[in-house]
């Protein structure tokens, strides 16, 4: 069975009481927009799937889709370029105590590309970390907004009736409400050596560019020693996924993996002792 089937399974009959967070870890900043990009993928693809099977048993989803437009707060040309996720999208960075330390370069780097990827998909970003004040208090507040609306559409005022803002700077924690950022300021520097307009394409290739250009900063993913995930999200026992690496599940699994191996020879041992091809 692959991953989207797994991922399928809490959306069947919830599309509209659903929300999905995705965590990286910003300790190991090589992994984390390959791993990002692997799990939206696979949650997309079985977001789309689950659509497709209401609409074949004439559930009514398209208020969902209107409801979701509804709450973009882009332009008209912006609007061509993201695509929303259709369902409420978080995305926290977490270990923000790990990687506030890192250069000047590689923190603005790699939050031009996170908030790159959640406009790109309408998604909120909360930099968390559970040793830092004001990250606790982002994250409290963007899970509070996020996970108990009853609507789409983010209410983006306190209780006095203030509007709450985007806390985006490159000194400390980002915190971003959907629809609150544009390219236009995520964009206003580019990496050096590279052109604006690479970040501009389609959601896949603009991602694929970011990718690129934090591996010239942090490295290459972190590989698990054996096994790994093909990119369709189905396992392989025996192939490495150079691309998407999850090292603590891969690693976990291959150790599962080499025991069930184990296992089977002991039982396949067992069995041909008691029929006599094997002599003790």
């Amino acid at each position: 069975m692959c991953l989207k089937d797994f991922v399928r399974v809490p959306l069947r009959k919830r599309l509209g009481k659903t929300v999905v967070v995705a965590v990286v870890d910003l300790s190991k900043p090589e992994n984390v927009l390959p791993s990002l990009k692997k799990w939206l993928n696979i949650v997309r693809s079985a977001v789309h799937d689950e659509i497709k099977t209401l609409k074949s048993e004439g559930e009514e989803i398209e208020h969902l889709m209107n409801q979701r437009r509804g709450s973009e707060q882009m332009n008209n040309v912006e609007r061509g370029t993201a695509n929303a996720f259709l369902i409420p999208l978080m995305i926290v960075a977490n270990k923000y105590d790990a990687f506030k330390n890192d250069e000047s370069i590689k923190r603005k780097t790699l939050s031009q590309a996170l908030r790159h990827v959640c406009f790109m998909n309408q998604a909120s970003l909360v930099f968390a970390s559970t040793r830092d004040r004001e990250c606790r208090n982002n994250y409290r507040v963007m899970s509070r907004k996020r996970l108990f609306t009853t609507s789409h559409d983010l209410n983006l005022s306190d209780k006095t009736g203030k509007q709450k803002k985007s806390v985006i700077h490159n000194d400390g924690p980002i915190l971003v409400y959907p629809g609150t950022d544009s390219l236009d300021e995520i964009l206003s520097t580019s990496p050096p050596g590279h052109s604006k307009h690479l970040f501009r394409q389609s959601r896949e290739e603009s991602t694929t560019a970011w990718i690129a250009v934090c591996e010239s900063l942090f490295g290459k993913p972190t590989l698990p020693i054996e096994g790994g995930f093909h990119e369709n999200g189905t396992e392989s026992h025996t192939q490495v996924d150079d691309e998407y690496p999850e090292l603590l599940v891969d690693e976990a699994r291959v150790k599962a993996y080499q025991k069930l191996e184990r296992y089977k020879r002991e039982k396949a041992r067992v069995r041909e002792i008691e029929q006599g091809k094997i002599k003790v």
